[in-house]
């Protein structure tokens, strides 16, 4: 019974569910249609932050899209810019290698580039 109660504790120790992620901060950072998108930053290890972007709608919140980012560019530049243009939401990192596009549940966009001239990302 004893080596039972160690195998579930091992096997309850390496579970990812498990991992506790250190909450930063939570930042609105524009408004989409009637939409407003939010980023929620989260440091996972010693070097590491990951970044949520959702969309809120009333009480409804939804995830967009989250990056994974190191310490040198989250602390550095605070990783993000962003500019609302007609209804569109763009969001400027200065390591996006092409610009990508999202879309929230309500037919928002989002796109995420590094400067309005890039071009979109090769299929």
């Amino acid at each position: 019974m004893k080596y039972i109660a160690i195998i579930w504790v091992i096997l309850l120790g390496s579970c990812n569910v498990l991992d506790q992620n250190d909450f930063i901060e939570t930042e609105n950072v524009g408004q989409v249609g009637d939409e407003r998108i939010i980023y929620s930053a989260f440091k996972t290890g010693i070097d590491n932050y990951r970044i949520e972007f959702k969309a809120v709608l009333g009480s409804d919140t939804s995830k967009v899209f989250d990056y994974y980012i190191n310490d040198a560019i989250y602390t550095k530049e605070k990783a993000f810019d962003f500019k609302v243009i007609r209804d569109t939401l763009f969001v400027f990192a200065p390591f996006q290698s092409c610009r990508t596009f999202y879309e929230t549940k309500n037919r928002g966009i989002i796109v995420v580039t590094r400067s309005l001239e890039m071009a979109g990302c090769p299929d």
